[in-house]
């Protein structure tokens, strides 16, 4: 909590009640014989109760002279004033004017008592009239600078103790109050300068020492506040506004426990010092323990119901305790004891726009600024506001006037700083957060944003450090946890990801933006149904937080539930209508349901609202080439691969690759997909390391119906992997289950001396017993025992390049049909549905990592394809030869692009994992 957000902590101004001292009979204001011979009711050392009874006596004796009977009222409201009966105060210093009107002392007292009850103005008139009798009397000039600094009319205050001291340059009091007046006015030098003049005069008045405290407290010079506060504590050891100034000086220092000694100081000291339990409350507050802090603020308003800032303090703690109603009741109810006070209206606003009202919030900031427009957070608040409705120039102008008024208050450049990042300009972002933790370098939320913009410009190992370091200086913080698992996300490290995410949610179970996150992992993973299932909660979590609708119905479309995928995708528009991502969406679902038309609205209104919204020309361009326009196919593709980077990092690399890839492809046939992939010359030789591979292609089957792909889709792909480096490819076509156990054995001597053994097998594929087969082309499995005998165990692969150093990789372009199904006639490839997952082994030192690529994953049937290739090896050759993508991402886009060709009917599924500390590359970064 900043210094500004702390109500009330540089409150405590001293109140002198100036009892008259014996004075001279001029200065009372009376010219005639006065008899003073000791007998008059003033009687020293009695008690107040004797002294009335005395001076009542007198006065009823009836033997009084006019003098003596004005002195005696006076003497006897000194005493009702003493007692707290301040009516009858007021009565006798009346009944004493009467007698008496030019009795200053009478009038400067009966001023005192109207102080005490609140009438301001009928004190100022006391005053006034005394003053006016005795233009010199310092007590009145000083009592009336009082009232004028009670009304906030500070130059006539310091008018008057300055009146004060010139009447006597010694007295005290004028000097210290008038330091006051400086001191609120805020000019704290010169505040300063009357309390040394105080303490010249009078080195043990402790109110000096204390009230000097908080004009360097005020300056930001804590240490010194700190000196002062603890020698008045040396003066006055139970001195409780010092112990109390203390412990607010701790607290801003950050001591929480320091300050917590002084609070119950002080509250020892005085049990019922209201101040005290708010101070407290705060610091607790700070410390996380809010239920004790709610528990201060409560003792507070107990103390006095009408005390403004427990009210505000509790509702911080509701707020931090997301009880937000709760917190709104109680800023409410503080703006109701004063309407003019502006840290409620600023928290409230807090409140608000943590509910998503922002317009409300909006309101409550600008009034928190209309009352005092020199108060940081409120633009701060207001400039957050701005940002979540995404008007990021207004957000700005907001931060800046933040920054105006204190150029070290960091919230604001970490607030500036997410908003240069919405608007893509990521060097400044940057900037305002390097600034943000130059002023304080502990601060998380300033490293989570910064992490955030190096995400977006695609510095992901520098973002990682950042959310590292936002970890460790508050490892409570669910948010670099969150941004940690996008950056991991990112780099295709996806087990980590998840583990960062779960994190995020162990500390916030209510964390919409670690499930959304979280399930967008899921999806890249191509678990869908999870990936459904933590957007549902994110939704669940925050009804209004229409990016996981978004994402939901993009899981729904990759799911080929394309219904419900424009059903969450019309509620993402719906709130947010210019979003380019949710419109790209939406209209690669409608190109999915064949409805060109408004695929290509919707993809026009995407680049509408961000004309270089990369992953928007992709789907327009994948809609030309469903058409067959492959002339405008081609010009978005090309637009796309060109274009800079957006602040969807990962939406807009994807597909830039998508783009460079199609591009490639309809450049080299100059028609449209799906088409044989261009063949292509060996190219890229890898710096060091053996790669070999095995490539096989049954399509001749003589018992079930014949492929027509296989044979072509091998030869592709073998010509693809020598163009990618791999030194030795061996290429098979319609093996025998002899040939195909004696190519394995073959390869298997070679791979024991590989760093990459890659086995590519299209053809028929089955799982009998919960054993998955690839089928040779004599197979007839006339039973399901015969499977053993006449088909390969997809063990028996592995076992063939499990002696590769680095990577061993099967690909499989094969289905999984049931065996006791009839034959086949389709030229689909399975036999029968089938294929169990599986689960190779993990990497471990001196092993390498394992990597099985179904074409389609268990479940589904994968498609011999309509043209020369199928639907996998398709994709395929367009990615594998892509420079600086990782393994595991090309078979991501590898999954996208067949989910594209086939509308969803077919999903590729890689099993496994490589390790974290090593990346792959068929064809590293030029």
């Amino acid at each position: 909590m900043s210094t500004a957000q702390r109500p009330l902590r540089r409150f405590i101004i001293a109140v002198f009640w100036l009892a008259a001292l014996p004075m001279p009979l001029a200065t009372l204001g009376f010219a005639d014989n006065f008899e003073n011979d000791g007998q008059i009711c003033n009687t020293g050392n009695a008690s107040p109760d004797d002294t009335i009874s005395a001076c009542t006596r007198r006065i009823e004796s009836g033997r009084l002279k006019e003098n003596d009977l004005a002195l005696t009222y006076y003497n006897r409201a000194n005493e009702w004033k003493a007692k707290g009966e301040l009516d009858k105060a007021i009565a006798d210093y009346g009944e004493a004017l009467r007698i008496a009107p030019i009795y200053s002392a009478a009038l400067n007292n009966r001023g005192l008592t109207w102080y005490a009850k609140g009438d301001l103005d009928r004190a100022m008139a006391d005053y006034s009239k005394a003053i006016e009798i005795n233009p010199k009397y310092t007590y009145s000039l000083n009592n009336r600078g009082n009232v004028w600094l009670d009304k906030r009319e500070y130059d006539r205050a310091i008018a008057d103790y300055s009146e004060a001291i010139k009447a006597d340059p010694k007295y005290v009091y004028a000097y210290h109050n008038r330091g006051n007046a400086w001191r609120n006015k805020g000019d704290q030098d010169r505040a300063i300068a009357d309390y040394n003049e105080a303490i010249n005069i009078d080195p043990k008045y402790v109110s000096a020492y204390n009230n000097r405290g908080l004009a360097w407290s005020n300056k930001g010079e804590l240490n010194r506040a700190v000196a002062d506060f603890t020698q008045a504590l040396r003066i006055d050891p139970k001195y409780v506004y010092a112990l109390y100034n203390r412990a607010n000086a701790w607290l801003d220092q950050r001591e929480v426990d320091l300050a917590l000694a002084d609070y119950n100081d002080a509250i020892k000291a005085n049990p019922k010092f209201v101040y005290s339990y708010n101070g407290r409350g705060n610091s607790l507050r700070d410390k996380g323990e809010l239920d004790k802090a709610i528990a201060d603020y409560n003792e507070a308003i107990r103390l006095d119901p009408k005390y403004v800032a427990p009210y505000n303090g509790r509702g911080n703690a509701w707020r931090d305790k997301g009880e937000l109603d709760k917190a709104i009741a109680d800023y409410s109810e503080a703006i109701k004891l004063n309407p003019k006070y502006s840290y409620s209206y600023n928290g409230r606003g807090n409140a608000w726009k943590d509910k998503g009202e922002l317009d409300k919030a909006i309101a409550d900031y600008s009034e928190a600024i209309k009352l005092d427009p020199k108060f940081v957070a409120p633009y701060n608040g207001r400039g957050n506001a701005w940002q979540d409705k995404n008007d990021q120039d207004r957000a700005i102008a907001d931060y800046n006037e933040a920054l105006k008024l204190d150029a070290k208050y960091f919230y604001a450049y970490n607030g500036r700083g997410n908003s240069w990042k919405e608007k893509s300009e990521l060097d400044r972002a940057i900037a305002d957060y390097n600034e943000a933790l130059k002023i304080n370098p502990k601060y998380a939320l300033a490293y989570n944003g910064r992490g955030n913009a190096w995400r977006d410009k695609g510095e992901l190992d520098k973002a990682i450090a950042d959310y590292g370091e936002g970890i460790k200086y508050d490892p409570k913080f669910p948010y670099p946890y969150n941004g940690r698992g996008n950056a991991l996300k990112d780099k295709g490290e996806l087990d980590k990801a998840i583990a960062d995410y779960n994190e995020a949610l162990r500390l916030d179970p209510k964390y919409h933006y670690a499930f959304n996150g979280r399930g967008t992992t899921w999806m890249e993973r191509g678990d869908l149904d999870k990936a459904i299932a933590d957007f549902t909660e994110s939704i669940r979590v925050k009804p209004n937080y229409f990016l996981a609708y978004a994402n939901r119905g993009e899981a729904w479309r990759l799911k080929g539930d394309l219904d419900r995928s424009i059903a969450d995708l019309d509620k993402a528009i719906q709130a947010n209508p210019t979003s380019a991502l949710f419109h790209t969406y939406r209209g690669d679902a409608r190109r999915y349901k064949g409805e060109f038309d408004r695929a290509f609205a919707d993809f026009n209104e995407a680049l509408r609202s961000q004309p270089e919204f990369v992953a928007a020309f992709v789907g327009r361009a994948l809609t030309h080439e469903k058409k067959g326009d492959i002339d405008k196919a081609k010009a978005d593709f090309e637009k796309a691969a060109n274009l800079k980077p957006s602040a969807y990092f990962d939406t807009t690399k994807s597909a830039q690759q998508t783009a460079r890839a199609r591009l490639a492809a309809l450049t080299a046939t100059g028609t449209s997909a799906p088409q044989q992939a261009p063949s292509l010359e060996p190219t890229v030789v890898p710096a060091s390391g053996t790669r070999i591979a095995l490539v096989i292609g049954n399509g001749g089957y003589k018992n079930v119906a014949a492929l027509p792909n296989p044979r072509r889709d091998a030869e592709t792909i073998a010509a693809t992997l020598r163009a990618v480096g791999f030194q030795t490819v061996e290429l098979n076509g319609d093996l025998t289950r002899e040939r195909m156990m004696k190519a394995l054995r073959d390869f298997a001597e070679e791979a024991d001396k590989a760093d990459w053994a890659l086995v590519y097998f299209a053809g028929h594929g089955i799982e009998i017993g919960g054993v998955n087969y690839l089928v040779p082309i004599d197979a007839k499995l006339s039973v399901d025992r015969d499977a053993q005998f006449e088909a390969v165990p997809l063990d028996q692969v592995l076992g063939a390049i499990d002696g590769a150093r680095k990577l061993k990789l099967i690909l499989l372009d094969a289905c999984r049909e049931n065996p006791f199904a009839p034959r086949q006639t389709t030229a689909t490839r399975s036999v029968t549905r089938g294929l169990a997952p599986i689960e190779p082994e993990g990497p471990s030192r001196g092993k390498g990592a394992t990597l099985v690529v179904y074409a389609a994953k268990h479940g589904q049937v994968a498609l011999d394809g309509a043209s020369s290739n199928s639907p996998f090896v398709t994709a395929l050759v367009q990615r594998l030869p892509t420079p600086g993508v990782e393994i595991n991402k090309i078979f991501r886009l590898v999954r996208d692009d067949v989910l594209e060709a086939t509308s969803g009917r077919q999903e590729p599924f890689t099993y496994g994992s490589t390790p974290g500390r090593e990346d792959y590359f068929f064809v590293a970064t030029h």
